[in-house]
Formats: structure tokens, C-alpha cells, sequence
């Protein structure tokens, strides 16, 4: 049950220690379930819409904040999602990632979807989100998401035409084995922007599953751990 009975589109849901934590797009809240989402309340709101949220552990998460309000930052928070605080950063993306047990989390941000030549950043906190740093530019645009499988790093091109987009090793999953400072592309589709693709990973490898304009699905594998020789 929404909190306020009106227009909802959920982004991301985690369990914490608090229990369900929910960001909404649409009303641009986050909210929090105490009796196993039977009903939220709010706990932070914007005057924008709230995108992707991940937690590293039980209480310290991310939730990026912004879409088109430039003022915005990404939020935090180190009590399971009960309290939000603002970052240092902050542009539009649909998905941050958080690196399970440490103090890590990594975003690719697509940027503003009003904007479409625009260069993917992928930008890193090592403080549970309290502060971004930029890693590096990306030559092409991201379709937002970015994976994690052990050590390696994956993304997914985004949408062209992009006029100041270069493709290295052409369309579609690109990997990256230094923490996201170099990548290489592995092949596959590229996607729609504000979209996510699929990653298994356990001891033997990583499977990845991702889709094509036209939806078509594709898959691949790699053993683990993966090798750019």
C-alpha cells in the first residue's frame, strides 16, 4: 500500500535491518516497510524522482536522488534506510551497485535523458556513499547499469546515435578488471537507456543475460576468474 495513495513506480527494493526499503520514482520517495511491505511510510522525499538504491550490508546504502532537479545529491544512509543524508554528487541513473561486505559502491550513470550526447562517468565511493569520485570517462554512453563478479566489473552500451560516442570494441558489454580505470568490450547487444541487464556469478564464473532494442535475449559466459589476454 503506497503511503499517500497516489501515483507509484518502484525503482528498487532492498531488505535491511529495518526492514523493506522502496525507492519510488514517480512520487520520489523512499520508503520503508516495517511488516514485511504490507504498508509504507515515507522516509526521505524529493521534489524530482528517486532512481536505483543498493545496500553493501544491513545499514549503509545508496539511493541516487536526481533526475531532473541539478540541485539534487545522492543520498545515504548508515541505519538500514531509516535516515537520508546528501552526498557530494549527484546526476541522473537508474542504478548504483554496492560491492556486498565492504564500504564500496560504483554508479555509470546514463545522465540526463534530455541530454543525448552525453559520456558515461563511472564514479566510486569508499565511504558507503558519503563521498563519488570519478574513475574515469567512458567513451560512450552506458545503458545505466553496472555489475559486479568478484573483482570484474560490467556495463552495457546504451543508445545510439550519440554523436560524441566512440566504441572501441564496438556495441555491447564492456568489462573492466583495475576497479573500473580501463575496459574492454566482450561483445553482445547495446540497449535502451534507464534499463539493467542480468549477471550470475558464483566459484566457476559469471553468466551474463541481456537484451537487444528488438528484445531479443542473449547470453554468455565466462569462467572466473576472467582474462583481457
Amino acid at each position: 500500500t503506497p503511503a499517500d495513495g497516489g501515483s507509484h513506480l518502484g525503482n528498487s527494493i532492498r531488505r535491511t535491518s529495518q526492514g523493506l526499503v522502496l525507492t519510488d520514482f514517480l512520487a520520489g520517495t523512499i520508503e520503508l516497510s516495517q511488516d514485511e511491505g504490507r504498508t509504507f511510510r515515507n522516509v526521505y522525499k524529493v521534489y524530482d524522482n528517486i532512481l536505483g538504491m543498493d545496500f553493501v550490508d544491513s545499514v549503509h546504502g545508496v539511493a541516487a536522488a536526481q533526475f531532473r532537479n541539478r540541485s539534487n545529491k545522492w543520498v545515504f544512509t548508515s541505519d538500514g534506510g531509516l535516515t537520508w543524508h546528501p552526498s557530494n554528487y549527484g546526476t541522473e541513473s537508474w542504478t548504483v551497485r554496492g560491492r556486498k561486505g565492504t564500504s564500496i559502491f560504483i554508479a555509470t550513470p546514463e545522465g540526463y535523458s534530455d541530454i543525448n550526447d552525453y559520456l558515461t562517468e563511472v564514479m566510486r565511493s569508499d565511504d558507503y556513499g558519503m563521498t563519488w569520485r570519478k574513475i574515469t570517462t567512458l567513451p560512450f554512453r552506458s545503458a545505466s547499469d553496472v555489475q559486479f563478479s568478484g573483482e570484474a566489473l560490467y556495463v552495457q552500451t546504451g543508445p545510439s546515435p550519440c554523436p560524441g560516442c566512440t566504441y572501441p570494441d564496438g556495441y555491447g558489454i564492456y568489462r573492466s578488471l583495475d576497479s573500473g580505470k580501463t575496459w574492454r568490450g566482450i561483445g553482445g547487444p547495446d540497449y535502451w537507456a534507464d534499463t539493467r541487464f542480468g549477471l550470475v556469478h558464483d566459484c566457476k564464473g559469471t553468466i551474463i543475460i541481456c537484451a537487444d532494442k528488438d528484445n531479443n535475449i542473449y547470453i554468455t559466459s565466462e569462467l572466473y576468474p576472467p582474462s583481457d589476454g
